[in-house]
């Protein structure tokens, strides 16, 4: 809504403080911002639609998006005029009510905030069906021209199944752990490496991981029975990660080397990612595809009537 009310509060304020420079002031609300055609937007048109309270420091300053969405909303309205789309009394009585509902406002309360605002009725009802005749217009243009396929969808479905998984992919790890000392030196890191392949070797030709574990493996892992955890993909530490989620059930992997030192892995088991099926998701994929459509087709649309009624912007 169009707030008249802030307006004003906004120009009473430029007037005291700029009172000894009145010809300033009036420069300030009538300068020009952009054109459309013939017709001029000033910063008093700025501010009506903005509805920002100016003080001596913001004062001048615009926003651009604001200013671009005041610029399309003027020329949408006109491009509505122009293909004389109508409205009649009880499309503006419908639209009212859900203002009405959507605000949570009663009869009073509406009449209020539409005299704090500096309106009366029929000023607020043809702010409404200039809503109501944009809106027509956008389903006109964008809305009614937009077609979603079944093939979309599953296309869509199918490119993205990572954003739709039900139960993500698990794996449980049994470690060998070799810590390395805080202070170590190049031959005592050199021996970890050359302990950590024999390990890995051993592991590889079949002996059994509970006396490789017993033997080699430093704590915490060597008194929990090498039993590292059940993790969802994305939840071990990054290294790790990477390398239990590429192996197989049973799969003993190379030395891993993290800041304390190396693992030794063993995947106990393994289960892949379960993704929500087609049928769950199909009406939000419906959504997604129609929300990136119709930005697409916007843009396009709104870039013609832009360059249709010659829009220029002036913010030097």
């Amino acid at each position: 809504m169009i707030r008249v009310f802030l307006l004003f509060l906004s120009l009473l304020f430029l007037i005291n403080g700029f009172s000894s420079n009145c010809q300033s002031f009036a420069e300030t609300i009538n300068r020009v911002l952009a054109s459309i055609g013939n017709n001029l937007i000033t910063y008093s048109d700025y501010l009506k639609f903005s509805g920002e309270i100016q003080d001596k420091n913001s004062a001048g300053k615009i926003d651009e998006k604001i200013l671009k969405n005041l610029i399309e909303e003027k020329i949408m309205l006109e491009e509505a005029e122009k293909l004389m789309i109508e409205v009649d009394d009880k499309e503006i009585e419908e639209a009212v009510k859900d203002f009405m509902v959507q605000h949570k406002l009663s009869p009073d309360t509406l009449k209020l905030q539409i005299k704090q605002e500096g309106l009366d009725n029929t000023g607020f009802l043809k702010i409404m069906k200039e809503k109501i005749m944009v809106s027509k217009l956008i389903n006109m243009q964008i809305d009614s021209k937009i077609f979603i396929t079944e093939d979309e969808k599953i296309s869509y479905y199918n490119k993205n199944r990572n954003n739709y998984i039900h139960i993500p992919e698990k794996v449980e790890v049994k470690a060998v752990f070799l810590k390395l000392k805080e202070s170590a030196t190049l031959t005592e890191l050199t021996d970890l490496k050359r302990k950590a392949l024999k390990v890995t070797k051993l592991l590889r030709d079949g002996e059994p991981f509970e006396s490789i574990l017993e033997k080699y493996s430093d704590e915490p892992l060597k008194s929990q029975n090498g039993f590292l955890g059940v993790f969802e993909k994305g939840k071990m530490i990054p290294q790790l990660d990477a390398i239990a989620f590429s192996m197989k059930k049973g799969e003993i992997s190379d030395p891993i080397w993290v800041q304390d030192g190396a693992y030794i892995l063993n995947i106990v088991s393994k289960t892949r990612e379960v993704y929500k099926p087609y049928e769950w998701v199909k009406d939000e994929i419906s959504n997604i595809i129609y929300i990136e459509k119709k930005d697409k087709l916007y843009n396009e649309w709104i870039k013609k009537l832009w360059e249709k009624y010659s829009v220029k912007i002036n913010l030097n």
